[in-house]
């Protein structure tokens, strides 16, 4: 059964005598008093709901670290190791998931660089990572160069988390939470911006200046990451540069629209 958690649920409530499943039109061809218990001592309905709604797993996968009122959304391929150290391990403030924050008492912010920058640093993120946790980091430079691997990278889209559209992670409450183009900025600028913000909301938080980075691009992760842009300016990927128009049109338009804001000298998150 492709629909790995119904078939689990089923199997978790079914009877001694009940028939086994591998599809949900198989449980949809099942004796009627079978559904019929599912739905009405099992709340199948209920599980189903969630399962087929992805404001319920944005709830489950989507993470957040939070002080008073105060919650940082990290996004990945945004600086997010480098503040997820300040706000977690130095300050202290305390992990909770998507579905416990309240938007309408929290204040809420985050980091964001332009979708397709991102896209390449997150796509490179997940070549390089795959490779070192499969004990095989030797055998990159040599794929690097291969027909086979040049041309997956040509038709790939999506790899992991790292290449997660913004609209996609946080839905309709991405309007809700106040971001920074980081790419717009220093690092003290964007420093100043955060101290600024912290202090409008009657927070005594003040991050130190001239702070150094963590966790920086390896020289691999360059690598590839220059390889991929090359791979995503060729004129041989571009029926695929119109898939990740397609499927980033709606993070294109958000960040624009935050430059335009961010662009003028005096303005503040």
């Amino acid at each position: 059964m492709s629909n790995v958690f119904l078939k689990e649920f089923y199997q978790d409530v079914r009877g001694p005598d009940w028939p086994n499943i591998s599809s949900f039109k198989d449980f949809c061809q099942l004796p009627s008093e079978i559904q019929q218990e599912c739905y009405t001592w099992h709340n199948f309905q209920t599980r189903r709901n969630e399962l087929e709604n992805e404001e319920y797993w944005r709830g489950q996968l989507v993470e957040a670290y939070q002080f008073e009122n105060l919650v940082y959304f990290p996004v990945t391929k945004c600086a997010h190791t480098y503040y997820k150290h300040i706000f977690k391990d130095t300050l202290g403030w305390k992990l909770i998931q998507f579905k416990d924050v309240d938007f309408d008492s929290s204040i809420a912010f985050g980091m964001i660089i332009d979708p397709f920058d991102r896209y390449i640093k997150g796509l490179a993120e997940w070549v390089h990572s795959s490779y070192w946790e499969a004990g095989a980091i030797a055998q990159l430079e040599n794929e690097l160069q291969s027909v086979g691997f040049n041309k997956m990278l040509d038709n790939a889209l999506i790899g992991d988390i790292h290449t997660l559209p913004y609209s996609m992670t946080y839905g309709s409450s991405m309007t809700k939470i106040n971001w920074i183009p980081l790419d717009l900025f220093k690092d003290d600028q964007v420093t100043v911006l955060l101290n600024n913000f912290f202090k409008k909301h009657n927070h005594n938080i003040n991050l130190p200046l001239n702070q150094p980075r963590i966790n920086q691009a390896t020289n691999g992760d360059l690598k590839v990451r220059n390889l991929i842009k090359q791979r995503y300016l060729s004129a041989d990927t571009r029926r695929r540069l119109y898939y990740l128009y397609f499927f980033y049109a709606q993070d294109l338009k958000f960040y624009h629209n935050l430059v335009e804001k961010f662009i003028h000298p005096q303005a503040t998150i």
